[in-house]
């Protein structure tokens, strides 16, 4: 930091220092033009004039109020911006996968059992429950099932719903008209009603999905999904939702799934002729079933929650003493800045 500092220091005393040698100079051919300022050697008028950062620092201490003034005037700002947004709050849900499913879902390891199963792809890493959860997240399919609840889908677009006459409206507002007057002018489509399309940028743009490992390594054991809202409780009750119908999406893609294994496998049984095949396609029948009877029984199929979705007691945005901070820094360079530039216009008048 000291090091930082100290370069830094030195950074702005030559951009001072530089900056008053050509004001100077230009100052000193204005009023003797012709004469060089140099001659035989000997300097005329000093072209260098004696900067340092000393000098610097006591031309900052006689202008303190002009820093303290820059300061004030960016805390005053940020403030008022503090005071007239509304805090967020952000909800959290940190899900695993669920193992015993997992498990059972390892369909056709190898040999026979291999060869009977055509829903297993060669040279395709087939990707894991959890990770197919992950995708639903953001699908049309899920969003499709969000938008038949009002309270998530009139919150979410409220800016273009009108709760007193019961419809849909274009959003008001500067930003809004601008870009409605650029697609008129390019001839794109008007505004139209949100659609599960909308819902789902949303959700893009909105749900933060990470990955956490265990401390030493590296491997992925689980991910975390957040979402902030300005209502704790439609936060809690949207990410809860959003969780479920995922969730429900891959169960039931995995159980059309084992329902045409299982015709598969029912009508290769009919045409077996030796006993080995009959007994093995029996017992694949048998662990289908079993996979079926689990997918009904089990609420978190895809993706196993460490616990409900937790909301925060306190805002997560904005941060007052972050943006306190960065108020106090920008004022202060702002006040710097102010008082060089008018020392170098008071050394050149």
């Amino acid at each position: 930091m000291r090091a930082r500092a100290s370069v830094f220091s030195k950074l702005l005393v030559n951009v001072y220092r530089s900056t008053l040698q050509v004001t100077m100079s230009n100052k000193f051919r204005e009023e003797w033009p012709g004469v060089s300022q140099t001659q035989s050697g000997s300097p005329l008028v000093s072209g260098e004039p004696d900067i340092s950062l000393t000098r610097l620092l006591r031309d900052l201490l006689a202008s303190w109020y002009i820093i303290i003034a820059g300061v004030f005037f960016i805390v005053l700002l940020v403030s008022g911006y503090m005071w007239l947004v509304k805090p967020k709050y952000t909800a959290e849900i940190r899900v695993f996968p669920n193992s015993e499913i997992q498990e059972q879902l390892q369909f056709g390891a190898g040999g026979l059992t291999a060869s009977l199963n055509p829903f297993r792809s060669s040279g395709v890493e087939e990707a894991t429950v959890l990770e197919r959860y992950i995708a639903a997240i953001t699908s049309i399919g899920v969003a499709e099932k969000l938008m038949t609840m009002p309270e998530i889908v009139h919150t979410v677009f409220a800016s273009q719903w009108d709760a007193a006459g019961q419809q849909w409206h274009p959003p008001g507002g500067l930003v809004a008209s601008l870009k409605s007057v650029l697609r008129r002018a390019y001839g794109l489509p008007g505004w139209e009603s949100p659609d599960a399309r909308d819902l789902s940028g949303y959700i893009d743009r909105n749900v933060l999905v990470t990955a956490f490992t265990v401390k030493g390594s590296t491997k992925n054991i689980g991910y975390m999904l957040s979402y902030s809202s300005k209502d704790p409780v439609f936060a809690k009750r949207f990410l809860s939702q959003l969780h479920n119908e995922a969730n429900l999406l891959v169960l039931q893609q995995e159980r059309s799934r084992a329902l045409e294994r299982a015709a598969y496998l029912q009508e290769r049984l009919e045409q077996a002729r030796t006993k080995q095949v009959v007994e093995t396609l029996s017992e694949l029948l048998i662990e289908n079933e079993r996979k079926l009877m689990m997918m009904s029984i089990d609420d978190n199929f895809a993706a196993m929650p460490l616990e409900p979705v937790q909301v925060s007691k306190q805002p997560t945005s904005p941060k007052p003493l972050n943006l306190l901070f960065l108020a106090v820094v920008l004022g202060s360079v702002i006040g710097v800045g102010i008082v060089v530039i008018r020392n170098v216009l008071s050394a050149g008048s």
